[in-house]
């Protein structure tokens, strides 16, 4: 491992974070997987990855960069199943499944424009 000398400068990349608080377009607090929040400086890039609403759920439907509809399915496999996206109209090359991060890396930004509500013990949905 590295030695790092006080005064050294360095880049620091932090991935796959969610944002807790956006107070400006320079002042970002993260949240990690423990729910701990942490203050971004000034200095820190924040790239877009996926949306909050990410990652997809069967039923879901979502809007690509250009417009296009996508709809999620489950994808019954041998060994289990995960979730697909389905594309609302069908190319000259017929149908195809995309896994959704490969989808979110192609046709990105996706914005998820209809989710149903499940509803809880006691009515509360969520």
């Amino acid at each position: 491992m590295t030695r790092f000398q006080p005064g050294e400068i360095v880049n620091i990349t932090i991935k796959g974070v969610r944002i807790a608080r956006p107070r400006s377009a320079t002042a970002v607090t993260i949240t990690d997987e423990h729910g701990v929040t942490y203050q971004m400086p000034p200095q820190a890039a924040v790239e877009p990855v996926a949306p909050a609403e990410w990652p997809p759920q069967v039923g879901d439907v979502w809007r690509d960069h250009e417009g296009d509809l996508w709809f999620t399915q489950e994808l019954l496999e041998e060994n289990g199943s995960q979730v697909v996206f389905a594309p609302a109209q069908s190319g000259e090359y017929g149908h195809s499944d995309a896994d959704p991060d490969d989808a979110l890396r192609r046709y990105g930004p996706m914005t998820l424009v209809y989710r149903k509500l499940v509803e809880l013990d006691g009515g509360e949905s969520r």
